[in-house]
């Protein structure tokens, strides 16, 4: 897909989700629309960030439906298309540290849940629904992890929830093949598994090696 003049929403705007616009920013995208759960702060990549790129972001606490329905308000105020939606958001645990799954108490696990792939799939379907399927056109990418094909103690119940998110997007690129062979139109999703990457979510990793 050509990216040049497009316009992408980004739910998840740290770490992995800083790289990805850069990436995407290079490639020619028109409007960021962006959302994080704290303030955007996009300042160590403004050297390579492309002139004439709109970043425009109002924060969301995907694990509330309030501030999600809050969030998409902002967005169609813009009365614009939406091209790409990713969604990168996602937690180890509310205190952001892994645990034995048998420590995990009921409301931590709604949480890891709520926000990896609850919220993932409900604002995934807004998007088909308010979106792609009246442009009858979309791209969807979501970001799983390897870590749902492993078995990795202290972070299983993170590993569960990516698997989910995994499974959700595969059956969701096959609905959407269907469904667009009867209405004619071109709404395609994706995930990606990437291995461990160096982002906030992580950095307690590393200093519990040294």
């Amino acid at each position: 897909m050509d990216l040049k003049g497009k316009n992408v929403a980004i739910i998840g705007v740290g770490g992995m989700g800083k790289e990805i616009i850069r990436v995407l920013s290079g490639a020619g995208v028109k409007n960021f629309f962006l959302g994080d759960f704290r303030p955007l702060d996009i300042t160590d990549i403004k050297d390579s960030m492309a002139e004439g790129t709109a970043y425009l972001s109002k924060p969301v606490d995907v694990s509330n439906g309030i501030s999600r329905e809050a969030w998409f308000w902002w967005l169609r105020e813009f009365d614009l298309p939406v091209d790409v939606f990713i969604y990168t958001a996602g937690i180890i645990n509310t205190d952001g540290k892994g645990k034995f799954l048998h420590k995990y108490s009921p409301d931590e696990i709604i949480k890891v849940f709520t926000v990896n792939v609850l919220a993932m799939i409900m604002m995934t379907e807004e998007f088909v629904n308010s979106f792609f399927l009246p442009q009858k056109r979309g791209r969807i990418t979501t970001i799983a992890s390897l870590a749902a094909f492993m078995r990795d103690v202290g972070a299983g119940m993170y590993d569960a929830s990516k698997a989910a998110v995994i499974s959700y997007m595969r059956t969701l690129a096959l609905e959407l093949n269907g469904l667009n062979k009867i209405k004619g139109s071109d709404i395609r999703s994706n995930c990606i598994a990437p291995g461990m990457v160096k982002t906030s979510m992580t950095a307690h990793l590393d200093k519990q090696e040294t």
